[in-house]
């Protein structure tokens, strides 16, 4: 079952106009790699988009455990600190369905892997865990530290049961509420090169904080990858504000999600919606 499949059922019933128009329109001005003349871009698409379909025996290992978490029969209560869903905003939630509407996709998670193994950062920051199936394909045979927060502390405990049983210990799980936790550890990212994944409160300004404090304080080239951009106007109209920031050189529009690179651009900005 699709995270993404899910996400875009629900924001067709709640916009089906704008959102088909959206579809619409980045299906017209999509490129693929023929039209990234920019050399960064270039080896991001070969090294990782065109290696999606390369498996790794520990793909096998994280979608047996997806397949555990929706075969389940067991509820937990959840604690919500952004956004309300659209599937279920009960805070009785069962981990099938939590599974199926809030973990990464298959295709999502190799690409994080890929990324992630293309980019060698210094240090990787995920904001919401969730169940950890993001969050394993990150730490995949990573060679640097991984953060990840969740305001949740259920949903990060089952996280932490399979982190822990395959002796992920370079990856740090942190119960902790996100809008708090950016203003204490600024010292983390410092100067360093980051790739940060941002999946957690999906409204207009805490997106634009979570944004700013990555560009405010990463070295250059770190990646920020937002989910999520078209979830609803107030998340499309924060993405196309942060595309616009003067330490954002480059952006990527993949439609489920957007990626920003951090830097002043030498000439010109780079913009591009990608085939995905």
């Amino acid at each position: 079952m699709q995270t993404i499949q899910n996400l875009s059922d629900t924001i067709v019933l709640k916009y089906p106009i704008w959102f088909a128009y959206q579809k619409i329109i980045h299906f017209l001005y999509s490129v693929d790699w023929h039209s990234l003349q920019n050399p960064t871009l270039f080896s991001f698409y070969k090294n990782v988009c065109k290696r999606l379909k390369t498996d790794k025996v520990w793909f096998e290992i994280i979608e047996s455990y997806r397949k555990d978490l929706l075969n389940s029969e067991t509820s937990i209560k959840v604690k919500r600190c952004g956004a309300p869903s659209r599937v279920n905003d009960s805070p009785i939630r069962d981990i099938s369905q939590l599974t199926a509407s809030s973990s990464s996709s298959l295709k999502k998670g190799r690409f994080i892997y890929w990324l992630n193994q293309w980019m060698n950062p210094d240090i990787c920051i995920e904001f919401g865990t969730a169940l950890g199936i993001g969050t394993a394909y990150l730490a995949m045979e990573s060679r640097c530290p991984i953060i990840s927060i969740e305001c949740c502390k259920n949903q990060s405990n089952l996280a932490k049961s399979f982190i822990d049983k395959h002796n992920m210990h370079h990856v740090h799980l942190v119960v902790a509420n996100i809008d708090e936790w950016i203003n204490q550890n600024n010292k983390l990212v410092k100067n360093k090169k980051v790739l940060a994944i941002l999946d957690a409160n999906h409204k207009y300004q805490p997106t634009l904080d979570y944004v700013n404090f990555f560009l405010k304080y990463c070295a250059e080239d770190s990646i920020l990858v937002i989910d999520d951009i078209y979830w609803s106007k107030e998340m499309y109209e924060a993405w196309q504000k942060t595309i616009t920031h003067p330490s954002v050189k480059y952006s990527l529009d993949f439609f489920d999600f957007g990626m920003l690179w951090c830097g002043k651009p030498m000439i010109q900005k780079l913009h591009y919606k990608i085939e995905h």
